[in-house]
C-alpha cells in the first residue's frame, strides 16, 4: 500500500465531491448537495486515515481517525488535533444521510423522499462544515507527509 498515493486519491474525490455539492447547492438541488457533501466529508477522513492506514470500507470513519489520531496524538499539534477530532464527529454526524440520500426517511410509517426533507438551510450547513472537513484533511496529508520526508516515520505498516 502506498499511504501517500492513497491519501492524494481521497483527497482527490473529497475535492470532487465537495465541488459537486456546490454546483448543486447553486442549483437550488438541496438534498443532491447533501448527498455530495456527505461523500465528501467521508472521503475526506479516508483521506486522513490513509496517511497511517488503510481504511475500512465504511460510510462512517470517525472511530477509524480517532483511533490514528490517538495513536500519533504526541506528533500532531494540538490545534490540528482538534480539527482532526472535530472532522471525525462530522464524519460520523453525516454518515446516516448516505442512507437518507438513497434510500429516504420513514417517518410515521411514510417514506419520504429526500426532497421532502431536506432544507436549503440544511444543504448550506453542511457545505460549511464539508469545507472544514477537506481543509483539515489537506492540512493533515501535508503535516504528515512533511514529517515523514525529514524523517518522522510511523511505525504502521
Amino acid at each position: 500500500m502506498n499511504s501517500k498515493a492513497d491519501a492524494e486519491d481521497r483527497l482527490r474525490l473529497a475535492k470532487y465531491h465537495l465541488e459537486q455539492a456546490i454546483e448543486e447547492f447553486e442549483k437550488e438541488h438541496y438534498a443532491q448537495a447533501i448527498k455530495e457533501s456527505q461523500l465528501s466529508m467521508e472521503n475526506s477522513a479516508k483521506a486522513a486515515i490513509s496517511c497511517a492506514a488503510h481504511p475500512a470500507p465504511t460510510h462512517s470513519p470517525g472511530d477509524e481517525l480517532r483511533e490514528v489520531v490517538n495513536r500519533f496524538e504526541s506528533k500532531i499539534p494540538e490545534e490540528l488535533k482538534a480539527e482532526l477530532y472535530n472532522l471525525a464527529d462530522y464524519s460520523d454526524e453525516a454518515a446516516p444521510l448516505h442512507v437518507e440520500m438513497n434510500y429516504g426517511r420513514r417517518v410515521g410509517g411514510r417514506l419520504l423522499l429526500p426532497s421532502e426533507f431536506v432544507t436549503e438551510e440544511m444543504s448550506k450547513e453542511l457545505i460549511k462544515e464539508t469545507k472544514f472537513c477537506y481543509r483539515v484533511a489537506f492540512n493533515f496529508y501535508k503535516l504528515w507527509f512533511e514529517k515523514n520526508e525529514k524523517g518522522f516515520h510511523c511505525d504502521v505498516n
